[in-house]
């Protein structure tokens, strides 16, 4: 009997933190925007945290830039933001304890890397986006694609200049890919213009009041051209490093630590967390990224625009 109501209060417990969890990630809204000192928001997520990071026996390092510049953003949903990262932190060291650091400085980012495609359609009109096949937590870009007699889908990467697209079926190094919308089958390629790097056609995504993301259709080449956001140069970010030495991530779930209820925590965690953050860093224009190695620990990076 006693271990029953142990597993009943235990799953009762985790039930409330998938609830509490799915209202976060629901609320999600556009920032309620003021300046925000970054450095203030995590010296108040620490302060939140003390008790924590000494019973875990933690190590704190900061290394914060003084004359970090203020940014435009919700300072509520940044909090947020940090202490999820430092609770992550505290939970991948353990019992045995470790060490994080965070850091903050200023950087200057091109928008090549950075810019988020949001929306993507064909000459016709239909959405390419793909909501159920995500990259990086973000909505793909979904193309037919035809090679040789095979023929299946492609996901784009939805982040202008990167190049994590996912393959449905298999290339030859160097072939060049027809490609096609989904839903009407209209080509989106043409064949009269040429990329640059390696003189292969080009193909055409119109994104709507955007312009046109041009890219090549040879396997392998990473061309990529907007013009509307690149007329735009460079931009100025606050940039926010939380790094721990603790367990680390699998490479295998590196892709999917940002969908909803995916977790590495097993019936301790409930997989809304991470989607949360990614999901206030992309209402606030920002981009979060992630670098871990298993036993060695993981490197969350955070660009905020000012």
């Amino acid at each position: 009997m006693k271990a029953d109501l142990e597993v009943i209060v235990r799953e009762t417990k985790r039930s409330r933190e998938i609830v509490k969890g799915l209202l976060d990630f629901s609320r999600q809204s556009t920032p309620r925007r003021g300046k925000v000192n970054v450095n203030e928001v995590i010296e108040n997520a620490i302060t939140i945290v003390s008790n924590q990071l000494k019973i875990n026996h933690v190590e704190l390092k900061k290394e914060m830039l003084n004359t970090l510049p203020e940014i435009s953003g919700d300072a509520n949903q940044v909090q947020q933001v940090i202490l999820n990262l430092i609770v992550n932190a505290i939970d991948a060291l353990g019992n045995k304890g470790g060490k994080i650091e965070i850091v903050t400085t200023e950087t200057r980012l091109s928008p090549y890397g950075v810019t988020k495609i949001r929306n993507a359609t064909c000459p016709k009109g239909h959405d390419l986006m793909d909501s159920e096949h995500k990259i990086d937590g973000r909505p793909s870009i979904k193309l037919k694609a035809k090679s040789g007699k095979n023929e299946g889908f492609i996901h784009l990467d939805p982040v202008y200049g990167n190049h994590n697209h996912h393959y449905g079926i298999e290339f030859n190094k160097n072939e060049i890919i027809k490609l096609f919308c989904p839903q009407c089958g209209i080509s989106l390629v043409d064949e009269n213009d040429k990329g640059p790097d390696c003189g292969a056609p080009v193909y055409n995504l119109i994104i709507p009041e955007q312009g046109i993301l041009k890219g090549c259709t040879k396997f392998g080449c990473g061309w990529q051209k907007w013009d509307f956001v690149d007329k735009s140069g460079d931009r100025n970010f606050v940039e926010i490093k939380i790094s721990d030495n603790g367990c680390g991530i699998n490479k295998d779930d590196l892709d999917k630590i940002f969908d909803p209820f995916f977790t590495t925590k097993g019936q301790k965690g409930t997989g809304l967390g991470l989607s949360v953050i990614w999901g206030i860093v992309d209402n606030h224009k920002g981009k979060i990224s992630v670098e871990s190695v298993v036993d060695k620990g993981t490197t969350f990076t955070i660009n905020l625009p000012e």
